[in-house]
């Protein structure tokens, strides 16, 4: 008996783990080193009973616990063992250590006689594990709480009753991919922690801010008590960030939110010193109001960012209005359709001609998409081409109008002495991949049309892109025998250098400088210019646009022999068009 009792002594005493045994009463009867290195107490006459509120537990977070919360008095009381339960003890040294206990009733003879008590210093992992926790729950490099913590906030606020008014606000930088070229990867880094500053103080007590993506923000704004007074960096602002409420732009009187936004941004927009340089930034935000304009976390999250999005190329400040969800709703609606309309061929292609004056005579004819669907009815090209665009759906467009406009051109031709050639339109998205003359080519090859017949319109848009690429394109397509114009000319990407580096025939010039030119001596100057500019380069000048009389006498009068517009003949479907009879 008193060999296994040395053992167990032994054991411990070795164990990393404190131990500490107790009587029925709660006195501390035995202890070994490890309790006494980890509590600090030297003398098991310094262990005070576990029913003591000398031992002052408290909660990891700080909060005193009752001495009925402590693990071994649960432990004696109701006889249940008490497992991992973290509790922080302040040492005599004043040194205070995050401990993990256990609590196990002891029995003899079938009786509780006391408990076993056991413990170990979890401090480092304790910390370990806040900090990782800490990271998980804010940006590392502004501090400023993410996404994930942000949210779980907006999910309080939507949960509570009666839900207070609070603004959800997204910030993002103007035209951030352009100063990210400027001052490089580190320049940006260090102003997005600046402007981290600067929100942090703009909110104050009125809410939070966080960093979403690189460069976005969110910011959270609550109805605030009083304001303190505001330092030369700090915003001031109504006393409620929410008043009463009506959809529209942030300098309504009755929209507080609104008003706090814009001077947000007027105290953002500016000059940022980032080490020496210079950089003047610009800012957009978009705000959605609880609970008047969303009622959950992902509504007034996709809210904002719907506001934030019509905020348009410009800072400024814009409210979320519904029109801006059924904006959405039908672009969605559209992308569905047209992804059908595409599979099951039920788009049409149209044809208005190019004329030749005074002769009034068909030279070509220009085709153009045209989409009547079952459920949404006539939809626009100026509404399903952007929807193309950015669903990627615009090279199978592309490709449609191109063979069926080919198609169409071998059926007239066929019994026609003076040919007819087609033009059709090609997209910034066509040229992107590099291969559309090899597209021409299989459209040719499909259809058995004469390349002669095929006019390319390209837009001074595509060839900003990446002009290399496009002038390298456009010279294969006229070695197959096609014919290249640009179209939209004098718009907002006009330079004269492209009329020298590109391999183009005809040259439309845009309905803007054809439009009422009659009526204004300046722009009958620039019109007649660039219709001799023209034709001195030995392109064919085609007017389009042309609505008036008034506008017909005056390209001709011009020198221009091509025109192209309502005046003459509006597109039509081939079983509509007259290709023999005069037009007027």
């Amino acid at each position: 008996l008193r060999s296994s009792e040395a053992q167990a002594a032994t054991m411990l005493e070795v164990l990393e783990e404190g131990v500490m045994l107790v009587d029925l009463s709660g006195r501390p009867v035995q202890a070994n080193a490890a309790a006494h290195r980890i509590t600090g107490l030297t003398d098991l006459r310094e262990f005070p009973n576990v029913f003591d509120p000398a031992w002052k537990l408290m909660d990891p977070a700080g909060f005193p616990l009752p001495t009925g919360a402590y693990p071994a008095v649960q432990a004696l009381r109701t006889g249940v063992t008490v497992r991992d339960t973290q509790v922080l003890f302040t040492r005599p040294d004043g040194e205070w250590i995050i401990a993990s206990l256990n609590a196990i009733p002891l029995l003899e003879g079938g009786q509780q006689a006391g408990a076993v008590v056991s413990f170990t210093d979890v401090t480092a992992s304790y910390l370990l594990q806040r900090q990782l926790e800490a990271q998980a729950l804010h940006d590392p490099l502004t501090g400023l709480p993410n996404r994930r913590q942000v949210t779980t906030l907006l999910k309080q606020l939507c949960g509570e009753r009666p839900p207070p008014p609070t603004a959800v606000m997204i910030l993002t930088l103007h035209n951030f991919p352009n100063l990210l070229d400027r001052i490089g990867r580190q320049g940006a880094d260090r102003l997005i922690q600046l402007v981290a500053q600067r929100l942090e103080d703009a909110v104050s007590d009125r809410g939070v801010a966080a960093h979403l993506t690189e460069h976005e923000f969110l910011l959270l704004l609550t109805r605030p008590g009083p304001p303190e007074p505001a330092g030369p960096e700090l915003l001031s602002g109504p006393e409620s960030l929410v008043g009463p409420e009506s959809p529209g732009e942030t300098d309504r009187s009755d929209d507080p939110a609104g008003q706090w936004a814009a001077q947000l941004l007027d105290r953002l927009n500016g000059t940022f010193d980032l080490d020496g340089q210079a950089v003047h930034v610009t800012f957009r935000l978009g705000y959605a109001l609880h609970p008047e304009d969303g009622r959950t976390p992902a509504e007034l999250l996709r809210h904002a960012d719907l506001a934030l999005k019509h905020t348009g190329h410009s800072p400024a400040a814009r409210r979320f209005e519904p029109v801006m969800a059924a904006d959405v709703e039908r672009r969605l609606r559209l992308e569905e359709c047209l992804q059908r309309a595409v599979a099951t061929g039920t788009l049409s292609v149209h044809y208005q001609p190019v004329m030749a004056v005074p002769q009034r005579e068909i030279r070509s004819l220009e085709a153009l998409l045209r989409w009547q669907d079952p459920v949404l009815g006539t939809v626009s090209p100026a509404e399903f081409i952007p929807v193309a665009e950015s669903s990627g759906l615009i090279n199978d467009l592309g490709t449609f109008v191109l063979r069926e406009a080919l198609c169409q051109a071998v059926r007239w031709n066929a019994r026609r002495r003076a040919p007819l050639s087609v033009n059709v339109n090609v997209s910034v998205t066509q040229f992107s991949s590099g291969t559309f003359p090899d597209v021409v080519r299989d459209a040719l090859h499909r259809t058995g049309a004469d390349p002669r017949w095929l006019t390319l319109e390209v837009t001074e848009a595509v060839a900003a892109q990446d002009l290399p690429s496009v002038t390298r394109q456009l010279h294969a397509l006229k070695a197959l025998g096609a014919r290249i114009a640009l179209d939209d000319f004098g718009t907002g990407y006009s330079s004269l250098a492209l009329l020298s580096q590109l391999p183009i025939d005809f040259l439309k010039l845009d309905r803007l400088l054809v439009q009422g030119v009659h009526l204004d001596p300046r722009r009958q100057v620039l019109l007649r210019s660039v219709v001799h500019l023209g034709l001195e380069l030995g392109f064919v000048v085609v007017a389009e646009g042309v609505e008036l009389p008034e506008e017909l006498s005056f390209v001709q009068a011009c020198g221009c022999a091509h025109v192209q517009g309502f005046l003459l003949a509006r597109p039509q479907s081939p079983q509509q068009l007259n290709l023999n009879a005069p037009h007027h």
